[in-house]
Order: structure tokens, then C-alpha cells, then sequence
């Protein structure tokens, strides 16, 4: 199908690079790695609070302990979030089994909301602070997760790590790399 409005530009420009490297693939038999890859998240991930996504942002807001603690959207929008050692693990195993010019979706292929998302969060810093849902922000789509079947079937592959040990993970991470703040 078509990707959803507000992922229009960048998700045809994305099936775009897709064509263009299946024909490649198709006339030069070169081969190429295809992922789509669900909401990334870990260490080393932009905590630039003016570009990062939504995982470095709940955890800014929490290492600043700011309160009342401000949420895009109502918190029941559902995202695929993947800690960056599984996708890394992925995107090996389709570069080594898969290199066929044709797209494997990596991602855990089950949804967290942004309220479970914030409560992880601020339960790694001891933290409660009132929170405050923003329905005028922008929150994407509703729903956005992945159909990973194909990864599981073609390279055997399944996601670890679950959204509490990865956010620990990224969350000690943070504090160890930004104790001044």
C-alpha cells in the first residue's frame, strides 16, 4: 500500500531507493541488504532535544526531572520500538542471508504506547512527576508496527531485548555520559 501521509515524502522516497536497487539487482545481479526498520532506540542515539526521536526526548524530560511532564498526542499511540543491538543483529543476517534486493521489515513486531513508553522511563529514574498530554503536538500515526514475519521465517530472527532492558540500558547509558547536566 501507500505509505501514510505523514510519512509520504520520506516513505516514497524510501520504496524509491527500494525500485532503484531491485532493478540493480535484477540487470547486475549486485547484491543489496533491503530493511525497514521500526522506532530505534540505545546508546549513542541523538539526545539533540531540538532533532532526537521520542525515546532520547521521554528521557531528557526525565533526567531534567521537568514536571508537569509534557506528552505529545494522548499517550495511546502504539510504536514498534527496537533496541539497537537487535537491529544491528538483524540487519547482519539479511546483509548475510538476504542480500536479494528484497525488503525484510526488522522490528520487535509488537507495540508499546507512549504512555507505557514514559512510565518505563521514569520508573528507571524514580520519578513521578504529573504528566501533561499535549493533543495539539503532532503524534504521527496511531499505530505503527511492523509485520516482521518475514524475518522470522526467511533469517530465523527475533528481537531480544525487551523495552524495559533496553530503556535500563540507554537510560545508564545516558547518566554515565551526561552526569553534568
Amino acid at each position: 500500500g501507500n505509505p501514510p501521509p505523514c510519512y509520504e515524502g520520506f516513505g516514497w522516497m524510501k520504496r524509491y531507493c527500494e525500485k532503484v536497487c531491485r532493478h540493480f539487482h535484477a540487470v547486475t545481479k549486485t547484491k543489496f541488504a533491503l530493511i525497514r526498520t521500526s522506532a530505534i532506540y540505545g546508546p549513542y542515539a541523538s539526545f539533540d532535544p531540538a532533532k532526537c526521536h521520542v525515546v532520547p526526548a521521554t528521557i531528557l524530560k526525565a533526567h531534567e526531572k521537568i514536571d508537569p511532564f509534557p506528552i505529545w498526542g494522548n499517550g495511546k499511540q502504539e510504536r514498534d520500538f527496537i533496541y539497537v543491538s537487535d537491529l544491528i543483529e538483524g540487519l547482519l543476517l539479511t546483509m548475510e542471508r538476504h542480500a536479494e534486493a528484497d525488503p525484510i521489515n526488522i522490528g520487535t513486531g509488537t507495540g508499546s504506547s507512549i504512555d507505557e513508553l514514559v512510565r518505563i522511563v521514569l520508573e528507571e529514574y524514580g520519578y513521578f512527576p504529573c504528566l501533561e498530554y499535549h493533543a495539539d503536538k503532532p503524534d504521527m500515526s496511531p499505530v505503527r508496527i511492523l509485520n516482521v514475519s518475514k524475518a522470522q521465517g526467511v533469517l530465523g530472527w527475533k528481537s531480544k531485548v525487551s523495552l524495559e532492558e533496553g530503556i535500563a540500558k540507554t537510560v545508564s547509558w545516558h547518566k554515565g555520559t551526561h552526569s553534568h547536566v
